[in-house]
């Protein structure tokens, strides 16, 4: 037991004296932190980012390239568009085109040739999110215009939950009186879960009326681009923002100073070149005694490896 307990502490010496003293100093002195190769006496390497928030985009559409989806219910014969469709606004009715609304739009039109008029629409296009929401509060923007023949014409806007399959939210609905047009610019925000996947619906019914239009769809919302992280922090008190670390006098002492604060009498913007190759020395016979340290350790691990041995083959059968 005597030679087990003597074993015993002398390994845990010898592994502590070990792991204490290689880490600390790369063959050639200099100290790495996140480097194995060090390039001065301290190098630290890494890569800071300052973080914080901006604007995301989780839907853009101009309806460029946007494929029509809806549901829709058309009835009678010689209506001017199946349901809604993307038309470029040389073949939309000009009474009917959005103020803002420009190349191509999403339309619907409810009128037909001839006379007695015989077309009752009642479609709803769904836009889907390009992106799911990351937060819980989202910025809904559209330009749109309803061209009233009659009272019944309507037009509703939803928001659309597609993960639950479920309306969560009617964004507007706009209706007006006979022979005349709603128009304008729609902005506001609204909740919704993060994760989840939505859809903006836009539902228009009429019965022998004229129609609508509705463009630049944007849904954004403010989210942390990612987390702030640094390679270097020195907190000692005298931190703050915009502050730079700074010396306080020509012996290396430096705190955090407000920038362009005046420096201390004593500060030398220049030094000697006495004083200089004063300090190199000195960083020189640091590194010199450290190296005498780790040598020195290194031969009593080996005086301690040898008797480690001893203490074995004596303990052996």
């Amino acid at each position: 037991m005597k030679y087990k307990s003597l074993f015993s502490r002398t390994l845990t010496l010898s592994a502590i004296v070990f792991l204490l003293s290689f880490p600390l100093l790369a063959q050639d002195g200099g100290v790495g932190i996140g480097t194995t190769n060090p390039q001065a006496t301290l190098h630290i390497k890494g890569t800071s980012f300052p973080g914080g928030s901006g604007t995301r985009t989780l839907l853009d559409e101009n309806f460029d390239s946007y494929t029509v989806e809806q549901e829709s219910d058309m009835q009678g014969v010689g209506c001017f568009t199946e349901g809604w469709e993307v038309d470029p606004i040389l073949e939309v009715p000009g009474t009917y085109v959005c103020d803002n609304c420009r190349d191509n739009m999403l339309h619907i039109n409810s009128n037909s040739p001839g006379f007695p008029r015989n077309c009752s629409q009642d479609a709803t296009a769904i836009v889907r999110f390009a992106s799911t929401p990351t937060e819980t509060t989202i910025a809904i923007s559209y330009d749109f215009r309803l061209q009233v023949y009659q009272t019944p014409d309507r037009l509703w806007v939803y928001l659309h939950n597609e993960t639950t399959d479920q309306q969560v939210a009617v964004l507007a609905t706009y209706q007006g009186s006979a022979q005349s047009r709603v128009d304008g610019r729609y902005s506001e925000t609204q909740t919704v879960v993060p994760g989840n996947d939505y859809s903006i619906r836009f539902h228009y019914k009429a019965m022998d009326g004229w129609g609508a239009t509705i463009d630049n769809v944007l849904v954004t919302e403010e989210a942390e681009t990612a987390p702030a992280s640094f390679v270097f922090r020195l907190e000692d008190g005298s931190e703050g923002v915009g502050r730079v670390l700074t010396a306080g006098d020509d012996k290396g002492n430096a705190s955090w100073k407000p920038l362009g604060s005046p420096r201390p009498s004593n500060d030398s913007s220049t030094l000697s070149e006495n004083s200089s190759r004063g300090n190199n020395e000195n960083q020189d016979q640091v590194i010199l005694d450290l190296q005498a340290t780790i040598n020195d350790q290194e031969a009593v691990f080996e005086s301690q490896s040898k008797k480690i041995q001893t203490l074995e083959e004596k303990l052996l059968p």
